[in-house]
């Protein structure tokens, strides 16, 4: 199933990308890789491009951030000890700066480059699993 898709930024196309890290790229945009090409041994919760629209980040439910194109790695929730009951739903990324945003299915949001961390839910506040999370326009 697809479970993400993330705009060029530019208006010239946008990528989809599947639970298996497969990347199909739409409109005036190329391909820059796939995670269905390797071992990531767990789904991806989704995609987020770079301000150029020349690459994007794809972030596993594990916390796992793969970068492709002209995006730097920089970082991973998983690299911070998060547990595996805290599951990654999404990834978000600043249009204007190289930095993205990171939530999980209990609400705690990590910043990872030029990003600022603006807070999450406290612990035990969500009473449901956060399914999916968006970052304001003029991030």
């Amino acid at each position: 199933p697809l479970v993400g898709m993330a705009s060029s930024g530019t208006g010239g196309g946008y990528w989809l990308v599947s639970a298996n890290g497969s990347v199909t790229s739409f409109g005036g945009v190329r391909s820059y890789g796939s995670a269905g090409d390797l071992d990531i041994g767990t789904d991806v919760a989704g995609i987020a491009a770079t301000p150029t629209g020349k690459g994007y980040w794809i972030a596993t439910t594990a916390g796992r951030v793969l970068a492709f194109g002209d995006a730097p790695y920089l970082g991973s929730p998983s690299e911070l000890g998060e547990g595996s009951a805290d599951l990654i739903v999404g990834i978000r990324a600043s249009r204007h700066t190289y930095g993205y945003w990171t939530c999980s299915s209990k609400g705690r949001i990590r910043a990872f480059g030029d990003v600022y961390f603006l807070g999450h839910a406290p612990p035990g506040a969500m009473v449901d699993p956060v399914v999916a999370f968006a970052a304001l326009p003029a991030t």
